[in-house]
């Protein structure tokens, strides 16, 4: 089965709204992939997540933009333990050129 012929169209129409409405709305929405690494005297750990950016654009120069994400859970097969970011937050002025 060919995925190109279903995912295209579905990313198209994902964007379509957001593209015709930017002109005209000053709030927008991203959605991202992340990697969150956490560093600690003697353990190093990496997680994999995502992402949500709400922002509202204040004027030509400055955005206000909040973001809040979260992580799968890893397994750690040598302890047998598992552990995952529940929550990664952000709040800040943004500046536009």
């Amino acid at each position: 089965m060919n995925y190109k012929r279903i995912i295209l169209p579905l990313v198209l129409t994902a964007i379509a709204p957001a593209t015709v409405l930017a002109e005209s709305s000053p709030m927008y929405i991203g959605i991202n992939v992340a990697k969150f690494d956490i560093e600690q005297p003697g353990i190093t750990q990496d997680f994999d997540g995502g992402m949500v950016n709400l922002g509202f654009d204040l004027n030509n120069f400055f955005a206000f933009e909040v973001a809040g994400g979260l992580s799968k859970t890893k397994d750690d097969p040598a302890t047998t333990t598992s552990s995952k970011i529940n929550y990664a937050a952000s709040a800040f002025l943004r500046f536009n050129l």
